[in-house]
């Protein structure tokens, strides 16, 4: 349904982690947040995500 992306800073070398939790899960709709972090542990990137549940 939506989905919105910040890139923070780039990734030159080496691993990157990403982390998803829920924020909200209902009966129609679930929205997802995932940090992206380099292998230092620094925030490289953001997304949160609405999508429906089929």
């Amino acid at each position: 349904m939506e989905s919105k992306t910040n890139f923070l800073r780039a990734i030159r070398s080496g691993h990157a982690l990403a982390t998803s939790r829920p924020l909200h899960t209902g009966r129609r709709f679930i929205v997802v947040e995932t940090e992206i972090h380099d292998a230092a542990g620094t925030l490289v990137g953001k997304t949160t995500q609405t999508q429906a549940v089929l």
